[in-house]
């Protein structure tokens, strides 16, 4: 046997509200980067490093979509690329204003890992 305490169930229960956030009516923007890294550094690091140096207003994400080592690439190297996305909520996105966040992206990547070439 058993016994429920139906009140702190119904308390449990109330404490979490669903919100909810309406759909914007400016789309979304991606763009991709390439660049090659050591290969110790690692998705994580680099998805912090490109959110720290993003604008938080306006980055929505950034998916690693390809890997390669290889013959092309130095030693001790690895090339990775990234779709970078961004999205204004009040605004449709310039391409002055896109520039300047991967502008921004990769200084903060350059700044956080100084091996870094880009492609």
């Amino acid at each position: 046997l058993f016994e429920i305490n139906l009140d702190k169930l119904l308390q449990a229960a109330a404490v979490h509200t669903v919100k909810y956030k309406p759909v914007s009516v400016f789309g979304e923007v991606q763009r991709d980067i390439s660049f090659a890294v050591e290969k110790e550094i690692t998705n994580e690091q680099i998805v912090l490093a490109i959110k720290k140096s993003a604008n938080s207003k306006l980055f929505k994400g950034a998916n690693l979509f390809d890997i390669y080592q290889g013959e092309h690439i130095q030693d001790g190297f690895k090339s990775l690329a990234y779709r970078i996305t961004l999205q204004d909520e009040t605004a449709t996105l310039t391409e002055e204003v896109i520039n300047s966040e991967i502008s921004s992206i990769k200084s903060g990547l350059i700044k956080k890992f100084p091996a870094i070439s880009f492609r």
